[in-house]
């Protein structure tokens, strides 16, 4: 049970990284952002890539305690 949970967390946070990461870079328009978008393209990569690491752990945590509460408020009332 304990490697389900394990496996679970861990799909739940390279899930919701991918999902910032790709929302981060269709959501914003990064051109307007920076003077030189061509020079800075690996810089900037980069920065996104800290932001969804960041944005999809707080979310990804976000959702397994939900799911931890629920189970264990599911567990106490049967």
């Amino acid at each position: 049970m304990e490697i389900l949970q394990i496996i679970i967390r861990l799909l739940c946070y390279f899930l919701f990284i991918g999902l910032s990461f790709q929302l981060l870079i269709s959501l914003f328009d990064w051109s307007k952002l920076i003077k030189y978008p061509s020079e800075d393209a690996g810089r900037l990569r980069l920065f996104i890539l800290f932001l969804s690491v960041g944005l999809g752990s707080l979310v990804a945590s976000f959702v397994l305690t939900i799911l931890d509460l629920s189970l264990r408020l599911f567990v106490s009332f049967s």
